[in-house]
């Protein structure tokens, strides 16, 4: 039974850090919009709000290695749209 327990926990803390890391990406999101980014950089707020709008749909769907993969991506787009 312990061993459930371990597996449990690491499945808890995996679903938070993927919520986390989507949380960030709305968060570079925004910021990337704030900044006027639709109109100075227009590829990457465009890709940016794909990619987070692919996170946010798997996240409930408990895919949470794609909600990662695609949160990050919409993180490096939102940095880039911001010219960081």
């Amino acid at each position: 039974t312990w061993i459930l327990a371990i597996l449990a926990g690491a499945a808890l803390l995996v679903g938070c850090a993927a919520q986390n890391t989507v949380k960030e990406a709305r968060v570079a999101f925004d910021q990337a919009k704030d900044a006027g980014a639709e109109g100075s950089a227009p590829y990457p707020y465009y890709a940016a709000e794909g990619y987070l709008e692919l996170a946010e749909h798997e996240l409930p769907e408990m895919d949470l290695k794609a909600a990662r993969m695609y949160a990050e991506k919409s993180m490096a787009f939102s940095n880039q749209a911001m010219g960081r």
